[in-house]
């Protein structure tokens, strides 16, 4: 596959988007309408079902459930794949989303969203304390964790949208500030032998790894390890409004600089 066509069949997917259900902006069918004229014809909502975070779907299940369903009928007479997916954490070793909604889940994106005290030994005030070093090792035993758990697809945004204490980082004052802290972050406390260690858990269970389209990550010598790790790839935006629906193109320059094709991409892509 070229370089070009490559990136036109990424682009052509989103499999990270959130709705107004949890703490995106718009409803299923304005998402689908922005789908259609941007030409993403494979979509997966994966809104928030994170049991005790604010975020997180504020319906039943069954309600939520049933005008899904309506919106994937709306979708497919529109020409759209629209897949059901979650968003969600883990705790204990277990997912934090609710058994009827992960049943019914043709996604599932894990993520850390927050460092869990109990989840590395500390309690919450010794982890306020922490050095920077053991902090995002806490971290990234939390990811390795959330590679581990039942049912995963994809692990997301592994370098971005960081849990980061933002007041040690002067000029996270806004998106753009948080991206570049999350850059120093990652090249100070994220060993590349790290990506090693997730890539055998990762290579062993099935589970891809997002390259996450609003925060640019992970790196390319990240996604360069993981490739020869034999780890595949998922495409996700993390849109939680519709202009941000379809920024897959950290995706696609990494798929045209490594050479990547539908095969190294999670079957759920394809």
């Amino acid at each position: 596959m070229s370089d070009g066509s490559a990136s036109e069949w990424i682009l052509q997917r989103d499999m990270h988007v959130h709705s107004g259900y949890s703490d995106g902006e718009d409803d299923f069918e304005a998402i689908i309408a922005r789908a259609v004229d941007i030409g993403v014809r494979r979509l997966a909502v994966t809104d928030h079902f994170e049991i005790g975070r604010p975020n997180s779907v504020r319906v039943p299940p069954d309600q939520y459930l049933h005008a899904f369903r309506q919106a994937q009928d709306l979708a497919a007479r529109k020409g759209v794949d629209l897949l059901l997916g979650v968003e969600t954490g883990v705790a204990g070793g277990r997912l934090l989303c609710p058994d009827q909604v992960l049943a019914a889940a043709d996604l599932v994106v894990a993520s850390v969203h927050e460092i869990r005290p109990g989840e590395c030994g500390f309690s919450p005030a010794d982890l306020a304390d922490l050095p920077e070093e053991e902090y995002w090792a806490c971290y990234q035993r939390q990811v390795l964790q959330a590679a581990r758990a039942e049912f995963v697809d994809v692990l997301g945004h592994v370098e971005g949208y960081l849990p980061a204490r933002w007041s040690r980082y002067p000029g996270a004052l806004d998106f753009a500030g948080r991206r570049r802290a999350e850059a120093e972050i990652v090249r100070r406390f994220f060993p590349l032998s790290f990506y090693r260690e997730l890539a055998a858990i990762l290579r062993i269970r099935g589970v891809a790894v997002e390259l996450h389209g609003m925060s640019c990550s992970p790196r390319l010598e990240v996604a360069r390890i993981l490739r020869e790790e034999g780890c595949t790839f998922s495409i996700g935006s993390d849109a939680h409004a519709l202009h941000d629906l379809g920024h897959v193109g950290h995706a696609a320059r990494v798929a045209g600089v490594l050479g990547l094709g539908p095969r190294d991409f999670h079957p759920l892509c394809r």
